[in-house]
């Protein structure tokens, strides 16, 4: 009798690049693609990682023309991105805890966890916080924008603010350039600071960021916040008006004043949400919310409703 000779046994690493690659590309967008990467070498080598950046300029190292105003140092910077997500189980093997995290990444595809209420960043997790996330989906509530040392993590505005005021970063960009070609041109940054104070800077040809003198020129008082909403920056003081500033004069084009939202001791905040853009307005004790939606059309906020809890 005839024995057969013992078949050779193929090796999964041995698979044919294009086969490998049709494998990848069913799961690109799914959890399993880290666990198919870290297969073998030339498992990882047949799909590079995805590219998890969360904005395709940053981060970015920036310069500006001249000492800008909010901080000690001369530059250069580094704009970051941040972002906050809603972190959901796919299944029942995580029970029913979602998580919500804010993330910020200071150096390519590298992202720290910050505090999603304080933006402080996380050095311990929870005990229950999950070990993996790719049993996870993860849904962006909202991103944004900080401005840091190159050389270092701390925020470069020059001095810690009062509670109910804020530093925030804004990248503006004309409505023109969202649809062209992803090159860094057309930008603007919109910077608050200090105790309601507003800078603008351009980028020029020189790939530095120049500052705006006739942005808000005509914007009086504290500024609480700001926010863009269709291609326009608006801004809102403590007294309760409202700036909207265009994008190709970069000046103020209309103030919306209205006496639902005015007082000096209360708490502003802005919020795009579903195309609208909505007006959190709190009273010094945080106790009492009052909502308001923006009529463009009638230059007016609408109150839609209010919250005790």
């Amino acid at each position: 009798m005839n024995q057969c000779e013992p078949s050779q046994k193929s090796s999964w690493s041995e698979l044919p690049p294009d086969l490998l690659l049709t494998i990848a590309n069913h799961l690109k967008y799914d959890a399993n693609l880290p666990k198919f990467r870290v297969i073998c070498k030339n498992w990882r080598s047949a799909f590079p990682p995805p590219n998890h950046s969360l904005h395709p300029f940053t981060p970015c190292q920036i310069t500006f023309c001249r000492p800008a105003d909010f901080a000690d140092s001369a530059a250069p910077f580094l704009l970051v991105s941040t972002a906050v997500y809603l972190l959901r189980p796919r299944n029942n093997s995580h029970g029913n805890s979602s998580w919500l995290i804010a993330v910020e990444e200071s150096k390519l595809g590298k992202l720290r966890l910050l505090n999603p209420l304080t933006k402080v960043p996380v050095d311990n997790l929870p005990e229950n916080f999950p070990k993996f996330i790719s049993g996870f989906s993860a849904l962006k509530l909202s991103e944004g924008f900080n401005i840091r040392l190159c050389d270092d993590t701390a925020p470069v505005f020059r001095q810690e603010i009062k509670p109910l005021y804020k530093n925030k970063v804004l990248l503006w960009r004309g409505p023109e350039f969202l649809t062209g070609s992803p090159q860094l041109q057309g930008y603007f940054l919109v910077v608050l600071y200090d105790v309601g104070k507003l800078e603008c800077f351009r980028l020029s040809r020189r790939k530095k960021w120049a500052r705006v003198p006739e942005f808000g020129a005509k914007i009086e008082g504290i500024i609480d916040d700001i926010v863009i909403w269709e291609s326009m920056v608006y801004a809102i003081n403590s007294r309760g008006n409202l700036f909207r500033i265009g994008y190709d004069s970069t000046k103020v084009s209309d103030v919306v004043v209205d006496s639902f939202s005015r007082g000096f001791r209360r708490n502003r905040l802005f919020l795009d949400c579903c195309g609208g853009l909505y007006l959190i307005v709190t009273n010094k004790h945080c106790d009492e919310y009052k909502i308001f939606r923006l009529n463009s059309v009638d230059g007016k906020w609408e109150r839609i409703g209010i919250t005790n809890e």
